[in-house]
């Protein structure tokens, strides 16, 4: 609950006039707050006896250069009892009104009026100058400086000067209850709360129910926002400047509003020339009224002459006896106020047979709510205020009667910790104390910590933060290590070694919109590992990929490499040193691209490269005709009568698919035996001995193509 959340009980129909304190007793927030409540209710209704709200002094009206304003001059008002200095900030005190532009075509008529409310405010609330909302503010003086907080709450009476377009004057004469002008009060917009006139006060106009509601809309204190007239100004068609003449005084000035008259008793013959002194106050419905009596029935009490004594029990309403320590004697006044049946309680006066009760509280009709009395003598009640509290209707003798102590002089006394000045309690230097303050438990949980809450708050949340940076169970818990250890144990920015294994998550930088020069990365990276995402750029063997690097630029000799990966193919690398100059892109060969078609250059055997034509130290391979040229050379030898010795077209041979290494089938190529015949320097084949044999062939002249077909004959 806030601190300050407890409300008045405050009730108008109560009719309460007074509150009695018991002695001894603690102070209620409750019943100070309804205490003023009364008297300003009590002050508002006798102000609205006597003249209406209304403006009771106002300076001229002024023109201004700026366009679509006046100046409305510096005012003071009188509105439901309470004085309101009406004037801005230091910088343009003379309340200047701005309008909206004019409209297009036509006239059209704004209402200018002045809207109040009562705003509570607190030590971090801004104070206003005369509570108007243009009129600046004035040092926040509410924390009490011995205890550096603020024990208690103000009610400012706010207003500002505000303006609504376009008001029909002719069904709304003051404008005010005209159903585009809607309440504000100390909300930042508008709210659907319109203004209706208030009965008995002419110059007011009010919004708002003043239950709860209504309070959290508005945002004001009583639930109520207020309004009164000021001016009707007529708007014409592309006229920015307002002149004196289109402004119309709609105020209700005090000169205007006749007020309460309380005629003099007429004399019957004869003049009276001093003042007349009643013995008493009326009793008869025909009797003179005193002052006092007067007085107290404009304010709404009801005042009765003092008794010697109030009872503290249940008695026996006859004879004479001792009450409260007094002993009593015939004729007596007593206020009666603990009888068990509480339709007995009243004022008696004591007799030595049966009590009577007083000429002035005998009937119904003179004991009223808000009747009161003070007694005079007593061990308990002496100097003491009592006020009946029993609400309308009452019948005398079958209503039960409650009465409360509304004062009690003298009986305040200031207690340790505390001092008296007078009607004053305050609280001393030496005051606060860790026995007065007593024991606080902290709520280390305590969720929503703000910059303001009571002393039990700020250290629970304080407490709470302290266990969540130490991450122990309690706040009060010896942490695990202290911040100097952990302090010990954190690895420099730079110049780190660490002693176990390092996870990173991003070696940093942004993505490349251009290609770097070797200068450019070392200019950016200087000396370590970096990535980089390529994002559609040249230089790059593809357009899209991702770079990791390797830059060292801490001394003279520079040197960085890049592996390139593109979002789909193999791995591509290249280097520079000082030069400042990349070499070419080199596919990195790896299982994911040895296959055909990668471009690896696999066809070497033994160092030998395969080849077409008849170039020397190849292997030949067949040319596009399915040949395989060359010269088989050697000791003269015959096959199929023809002499060997002379170039043989070959074709048909049988193609070897398991190709490994520099093996074709596991035979080498060389010119021992068992392995793959290779052309010599000279480009023939041949072999040791001088004869090549070539399994069991039929070979048979191809007169088609003029050659010689091998034909396998024993395979």
């Amino acid at each position: 609950m806030d601190f300050f959340a407890i409300d008045s009980r405050f009730n108008k129909e109560k009719a309460i006039s007074a509150i009695r304190f018991g002695q001894e007793a603690t102070l209620l927030e409750a019943e100070l707050h309804e205490l003023q409540d009364i008297q300003n209710s009590f002050r508002q209704e006798m102000a609205s006896l006597l003249f209406s709200s209304s403006i009771v002094k106002a300076a001229s009206l002024q023109t201004n250069a700026l366009a679509n304003s006046f100046k409305a001059g510096i005012m003071d008002a009188f509105i439901m009892g309470y004085p309101v200095h009406i004037e801005n900030n230091n910088d343009e005190p003379d309340n200047l009104v701005i309008l909206s532009a004019p409209p297009e075509t036509g006239t059209r008529y704004d209402l200018v009026y002045m809207e109040l409310w009562f705003e509570t405010i607190d030590y971090l609330s801004n104070i206003y100058r005369f509570g108007g909302e243009a009129s600046g503010t004035v040092p926040n003086d509410l924390v009490d400086y011995r205890i550096g907080t603020e024990t208690s709450r103000r009610v400012q009476l706010r207003w500002r000067i505000a303006s609504v377009d376009g008001i029909d004057f002719t069904s709304y004469p003051k404008g005010v209850n005209a159903p585009s002008v809607k309440a504000k009060g100390a909300n930042s917009h508008p709210v659907e709360w319109n203004f209706a006139a208030v009965p008995g006060d002419s110059g007011l106009f009010i919004a708002g129910s003043g239950d709860g509601p209504s309070k959290t809309l508005l945002e004001t204190r009583d639930g109520y926002s207020y309004a009164i007239p000021l001016f009707k100004v007529v708007r014409s068609a592309g006229k920015t400047a307002i002149t004196l003449e289109d402004i119309m005084d709609i105020r209700v000035h005090a000169r205007d509003v006749t007020p309460l008259q309380i005629g003099a008793v007429p004399l019957v013959g004869g003049t009276m020339t001093g003042a007349l002194t009643l013995s008493g106050d009326p009793t008869q419905p025909l009797h003179a009224a005193t002052k006092q009596y007067v007085d107290a029935a404009r304010l709404g009490l009801d005042c009765k002459e003092s008794v010697r004594v109030a009872t503290t029990g249940n008695i026996t309403l006859s004879g004479l006896q001792t009450i409260d320590g007094i002993a009593l004697s015939a004729g007596d006044r007593v206020l009666v106020k603990n009888q068990n049946t509480a339709s007995q309680n009243g004022i008696y006066i004591a007799a030595s047979s049966a009590w009577a009760r007083a000429e002035d509280a005998n009937t119904s009709s003179k004991v009223t709510p808000g009747l009161f009395t003070f007694v005079e003598q007593g061990n308990v009640n002496a100097d003491s205020g009592w006020i009946l509290t029993t609400d309308r209707p009452i019948t005398l003798g079958s209503t039960g009667l409650t009465f409360v102590q509304f004062s009690g002089a003298g009986q305040l006394v200031a207690q340790d910790g505390l001092y008296q000045s007078g009607n004053l309690l305050g609280v001393s230097d030496s005051g606060i104390s860790d026995s007065k303050i007593g024991l606080r438990t902290l709520n280390q949980g305590l969720a929503s910590p703000t910059n303001s809450g009571n002393l039990t708050q700020l250290l629970s949340w304080l407490a709470g933060r302290i266990k969540t940076i130490a991450g122990t169970t309690n706040w009060y818990d010896t942490p695990s290590k202290t911040i100097s250890q952990l302090a010990g144990e954190k690895a420099n920015l730079s110049g780190a070694t660490f002693t176990g294994p390092v996870s990173l998550t991003s070696f940093g930088g942004s993505t490349w919109s251009s290609e770097k020069t070797p200068s450019g990365v070392f200019t950016e990276t200087g000396l370590g590992w970096y990535i980089r995402e390529i994002n559609n750029i040249s230089g790059y063997p593809y357009t899209y990929g991702t770079i990791l690097g390797y830059a060292n630029s801490s001394n003279s000799y520079k040197y960085c490499f890049q592996v390139f990966k593109g979002s789909d193919g193999p791995l591509y690398y290249r280097q520079a040193t000082s030069s400042s100059v990349w070499t070419s892109w080199e596919q990195v060969w790896t299982g994911y691209n040895d296959g055909a078609g990668s471009g690896l250059d696999a066809d070497k055997l033994d160092g030998y490269q395969s080849n077409t034509g008849t170039v020397a130290n190849t292997i030949p391979v067949r040319d596009s005709s399915g040949k395989i040229p060359g010269s088989i050379t050697g000791d003269a030898a015959t096959v199929g009568g023809k002499t060997l010795g002379t170039e043989i077209p070959l074709k048909d041979g049988t193609v070897q698919t398991n190709l490994n290494a520099d093996m074709v089938d596991g035979k080498h190529a060389n010119n021992t035996a068992n392995n793959i015949a290779t052309l010599d320097s000279s480009g023939n084949l041949s072999a040791p001995g001088g004869t090549v044999t070539l399994g069991t062939f039929k070979i048979v002249y191809n007169s088609t193509l003029g050659c010689l077909d091998f034909i396998a004959t024993g395979v």
